[in-house]
């Protein structure tokens, strides 16, 4: 097993892209083929250990990754849904990874929140915070025979809490490390850590991600420039560690209310802003959507400006510069 000890997402990817760099070029990688493309994935699983995973915002201008649907999709999934139409505001193209266009056969959040799991968990940690017994079951037996497009990758959640302090560890069958891992799993879950760690009066530790399937798409274009461009320890681009002040937003402070933060979680997937009581919805979560939905309507520069509204730094700095890319992109066709 490789295992990556890393202090946030920026430092995660830059670390498991040298891997794949060095075990190609040796040719200690195992090509396969997924839905007719070439796929290469390590020899061994990969465990991605996270010391401060609230830094998981993903910063490489090569990835381009986009800031407001990692943001958003993440708020879906604690809300418990699996509708297509409320995520495809954020991303168009999201319908092409289900089978019906309607809805997501393995969503995350419907089948963490199925039969009130979530809640049973939490309720088992705050009467017993030894417990050992605090595991989240996303696949079940039913996945397999299924052969759909939306299997999900991310099957298991193991919950602990140490020295006060709310540890997880994410068990994954088959892992696109560039889009999956260090794109949209690290705030999907370092989000669901955050909310759960609030709900058991616990702060946040670690965040570990199991790869069983390590594996990357060689002939995407974004790949080959992802390898071709990390070289170099200076390479790394992370904001977190080269600006000490940068500190991520706090989703939950000690006097909220857990059953107010879900209703204004339920107000804002509505689109009912003026009912918002808490600052992470008001503060980070409406501007991102004000500022993308300009964005939608083609007005890019309207858009970059309403981003200054995003308290959140980290995500502040992530959404203009995405934006800004873009802006550049059109000046220079």
């Amino acid at each position: 097993m490789i295992v990556i000890n890393a202090t946030n997402v920026n430092d995660a990817y830059y670390k498991c892209m040298i891997q794949f760099r060095r075990h190609m070029y040796s040719n200690e990688v195992i090509e396969l083929s997924t839905r007719g493309e070439r796929r290469v994935k390590l020899a061994v699983p990969v465990s991605t250990l996270y010391k401060y995973p609230r830094e998981r915002v993903l910063f490489d201008e090569t990835r381009d990754a986009n800031p407001f649907f990692h943001f958003m999709e993440a708020l879906w999934i604690l809300a418990g849904r699996n509708d297509v139409t409320w995520l495809s505001q954020w991303l168009a193209k999201i319908s092409e990874f289900t089978d019906d266009g309607e809805t997501f056969y393995g969503a995350y959040g419907a089948r963490i929140f199925k039969d009130r799991q979530l809640y049973k968990v939490m309720e088992r940690l705050r009467l017993d915070r030894a417990s050992s017994r605090a595991v989240v079951a996303i696949y079940e037996p039913a996945d397999v025979n299924y052969s759909g497009k939306d299997l999900p990758c991310n099957c298991t959640i193991f919950l602990g809490i140490d020295h006060d302090r709310l540890n997880i560890t994410v068990a994954n069958r088959s892992n696109d490390m560039i889009w999956g891992a260090y794109g949209a799993n690290v705030v999907q879950f370092s989000t669901l850590q955050e909310y759960i760690a609030f709900n058991v009066d616990a702060k946040m530790g670690w965040y570990c991600q199991m790869s069983n399937n390590a594996h990357i798409y060689p002939d995407h274009e974004v790949t080959k420039r992802v390898l071709g461009d990390i070289q170099q320890p200076e390479d790394l681009y992370d904001p977190y560690c080269a600006t000490p002040a940068l500190r991520p937003y706090d989703m939950f402070t000690e006097c909220q209310d857990p059953a107010r933060w879900d209703l204004d979680l339920q107000y804002f997937m509505d689109g009912s802003f003026d009912k918002l009581v808490y600052p992470y919805f008001k503060n980070v979560a409406v501007p991102m959507a004000e500022a993308h939905s300009f964005y939608r309507n083609d007005f890019l520069k309207p858009a970059l400006e309403l981003c200054d509204d995003i308290v959140a730094e980290d995500w502040r700095i992530a959404c203009k510069v995405w934006l800004q890319r873009r802006i550049n992109r059109r000046k220079v066709a």
